[in-house]
């Protein structure tokens, strides 16, 4: 095969997604504006020349800082009001000062905003871009880099949901940002995407009625907490308008997630339906309370202790909304007579997986072999702290104590892999094993 050939071949891959934000390094600062604007509130407007930007610390978010050009004596009293922003006159957003130094020769501010956009954000665009910081890596689909030097590479994940589509394209040097997130910690910028729709234009407040959503399966896949960032709206190939506001999302941490290794088609198959259960109001209540107690859980929220009785009122959430609600396979004025143990080991059937604990969990088998047993033991012992209790808590070992919270966390993952009709690999953190058969066979 000659060179044509091969280039001939490579143009066959897209290019994956640019987005305006190029960030080389880990908590690396993001310049939005520099020059001018205007705070406004009833009669008070200060006129600034500084920057505006985002930035990862101390806390997340929009911030300015800038010299006061026109000087107000009760600026101080202000800090607890919210102010308009303006550009050449136009509102670009909101928020409040934080700090502020009028001495002699001195006139300086600073503040945080909600939220900042450029350009008008009421235009409908052709597609959508964003950041994704922190979010585990995952073998995508083969894209071409956006530099010709270098080859393609299995980088993009799809999501479908008629009539949209989405793409998340993991960036290239990916591996390096991941090795020094490690070292420095906080965030880095490890995918860029976009979404579009087919037929169509997609506006930014159309978009935000999907970021919850969206949000909330990256959360679930990856085992912390992530949120896209730094929307742009695109038609033509040109930039019409930027928005910046911030969104909880976790400082990096390495944690154990069921999707190590999942393959991508997997990953398109389970969103469509998470998406699904997403549209009823109450299935997407339970989604959302599951996710934010098993990422809590994962990242060991309050200690190990904490997450323990995290992972508890997960599993008691699941058999509420699997076994009663949905399924209605009891009644919950028969449930009343069930202790947290029976009610354990009837979800844990729906997974057809056995209550004894598994081989490589050594230190919890010899405390107790029956895993709901454990977990509701040991959880009692936590939260009712008697006498009791006490006694049970001071001959566990700190062993035992992890290895019934990852216990819980495997019950938890099959769970809603489980609801998500899921049928494929998943990596199992009791057996420390990648690319596991799922242990159902009746999907």
């Amino acid at each position: 095969m000659n060179k044509i050939d091969i280039n001939e071949k490579l143009q066959k891959f897209p290019i994956r997604v640019n987005h305006q934000v190029q960030l080389n390094s880990p908590n690396q600062e993001v310049e939005i504006w520099n020059g001018r604007f205007n705070l406004y509130f009833k009669e008070v407007s200060l006129t600034i020349n500084g920057e505006i930007y985002y930035s990862w610390f101390p806390d997340s978010g929009v911030k300015f800082k800038g010299e006061i050009q026109n000087r107000t004596s009760y600026v101080k009293d202000l800090f607890t009001e919210q102010y308009i922003v303006k550009v050449d006159d136009q509102k670009v957003g909101s928020g409040y000062l934080q700090g502020v130094i009028l001495e002699e020769e001195i006139n300086v501010c600073e503040g945080s905003l909600n939220e900042f956009w450029k350009g008008n954000i009421e235009i409908p665009v052709e597609e959508i871009r964003f950041c994704l910081p922190n979010m585990r890596s995952f073998v995508g689909e083969i894209i071409r880099s956006n530099s010709k030097n270098k080859l393609p590479y299995h980088g993009r994940l799809t999501f479908i949901s008629k009539p949209y589509e989405l793409y998340l394209d993991q960036i290239e040097n990916y591996n390096y940002l991941l090795f020094e997130l490690r070292k420095k910690g906080g965030y880095a910028i490890f995918y860029e995407g976009k979404i579009f729709k087919e037929g169509g234009l997609i506006s930014l407040s159309e978009f935000l009625n999907w970021h919850n959503r969206f949000h909330t399966f990256l959360t679930l896949l990856n085992g912390r907490i992530v949120a896209p960032l730094f929307y742009s709206g695109f038609k033509n190939n040109k930039n019409l308008w930027s928005h910046y506001t911030d969104y909880y999302k976790s400082q990096f941490r390495d944690v154990n997630s069921w999707s190590e290794g999942l393959d991508f088609k997997d990953i398109n198959n389970l969103w469509m339906e998470f998406d699904n259960l997403w549209q009823d109001e109450n299935d997407r209540d339970f989604i959302s309370t599951l996710t934010h107690w098993y990422v809590e859980a994962n990242s060991k929220a309050g200690k190990i202790e904490g997450a323990i009785i995290l992972i508890q009122t997960a599993l008691e959430l699941l058999f509420n909304w699997l076994i009663i609600e949905k399924n209605k396979e009891i009644t919950r004025s028969k449930t009343r007579k069930m202790n947290a143990i029976e009610k354990l080991e009837k979800l844990i059937d729906k997974l057809q997986i056995d209550t004894k604990i598994p081989e490589n969990l050594d230190n919890l088998k010899k405390f107790n072999d029956n895993g709901p047993m454990a977990i509701v033991n040991i959880r009692n012992a936590l939260v009712h702290g008697d006498k009791k209790g006490r006694t049970t808590l001071n001959r566990i070992s700190e062993e035992v104590m992890d290895e019934v919270l990852q216990l819980g966390i495997w019950y938890v993952e099959l769970s809603f892999l489980k609801i998500f009709k899921y049928s494929g690999r998943y990596y199992n953190r009791t057996s420390g094993r990648k690319n596991e058969m799922i242990p159902w066979k009746d999907i």
